[in-house]
């Protein structure tokens, strides 16, 4: 009798464990998406919630070089200061360093015409018309050129 009982205990310890439901990451629960008394399979993949993870939590932002460079300038000024121990976060500066990213190579000024200055993110589709403006009055003074009397002396 005592072997049954101890069967019976080690296959309710069995059962406990078909009924508990682990999740492989920590984090905070969303709404069930099953409810209770549903039917879901041993066998099958049939999702019972969202756990959303919160440690470590991956951030994305897009900042162009320019203002990546301020920050650490005024971190390093003193201007704003790092958090530390537990309220500290890693970062890591995803950028390329030949070209400057999306603001240029450093130290060259801004292309400017006359009063108009086509410096600043918002002016960014600003310098892409007059770029193809550009490209456009170089291929039609090139069309002309070839075109042209003197032009057919190039050919």
């Amino acid at each position: 009798q005592v072997a049954a009982a101890k069967a019976g205990v080690q296959v309710a310890q069995i059962n406990l464990g078909y009924a508990t439901v682990t999740a492989p990451i920590n984090g905070r629960i969303g709404r069930a998406l099953v409810t209770e008394g549903a039917l879901v399979g041993q066998g099958e993949a049939t999702p019972l919630a969202t756990v959303q993870q919160i440690h470590p939590m991956y951030v994305n932002f897009t900042q162009s070089t320019t203002e990546v460079l301020r920050l650490r300038r005024d971190l390093e000024s003193g201007r704003f200061k790092r958090a530390s121990g537990a309220n500290a976060a890693s970062v890591q500066v995803v950028g390329n360093g030949i070209t400057g990213g999306d603001t240029g190579f450093p130290g060259i000024p801004t292309l400017s015409l006359g009063p108009l200055s086509l410096e600043g993110p918002e002016r960014t589709f600003a310098f892409a018309y007059v770029s193809w403006l550009l490209a456009l009055l170089a291929l039609v003074c090139t069309r002309n050129l070839v075109r042209s009397r003197p032009g057919r002396a190039l050919r």
